[in-house]
């Protein structure tokens, strides 16, 4: 079985602290007098800082044969597996920060599921991927694959098959003549 191991590309960091940049140039904006402010702002930035690291080193997604797996969380943990039989699109998001960083989210859909709620919500989501367009076209060769292998039948289940047929066929002869 071979397994794919999968991180979020750096330029996550990137974004988020350009997040945190733009949080505090609007706080700085329409906030109260600068002494306060820093008084509070230095230990949330500090913590910020603390928690996008932590929270970067928490994600990871695996491509097995068979499944995907994404992993994340700091505080509180989740991981989403999908199978590749289930599987029916991959949508690509970005925005505009994530597209000026040349990353997108795969958002991973299934059938039924994520249209049973009342907030459309993908099975799982690979966030702040480089080769987004490759990881996504590889992810839909397998499910591709393993819906043509499910397609098709088996020799030796069509055999097994035959010989049920041909046993039950020997055993309603055998009842007949009684």
């Amino acid at each position: 079985m071979r397994t794919s191991v999968l991180k979020p590309s750096l330029k996550m960091k990137t974004i988020y602290y350009a997040y945190l940049i733009l949080f505090i140039v609007f706080y700085l904006m329409f906030s109260i007098p600068l002494t306060l402010l820093l008084l509070s702002v230095e230990g949330t930035l500090f913590f910020i800082i603390y928690w996008i690291e932590k929270y970067y080193n928490s994600i990871t997604y695996e491509i097995t044969d068979h499944e995907i797996i994404a992993s994340q969380g700091v505080w509180w943990k989740t991981k989403s597996i999908v199978p590749f039989d289930k599987i029916t699109n991959i949508d690509i998001v970005q925005g505009p920060i994530s597209r000026y960083f040349n990353v997108a989210t795969l958002r991973v859909q299934t059938a039924g599921y994520s249209t049973a709620q009342t907030v459309k919500k993908a099975e799982a989501e690979l966030a702040y991927l480089e080769n987004y367009e490759k990881i996504r076209e590889d992810i839909m060769e397998k499910v591709r694959l393993r819906a043509k292998k499910e397609a098709a039948p088996s020799a030796s289940g069509i055999e097994s098959l035959v010989r049920e047929v041909k046993e039950i066929r020997r055993l309603l002869e055998e009842y007949l003549k009684k």
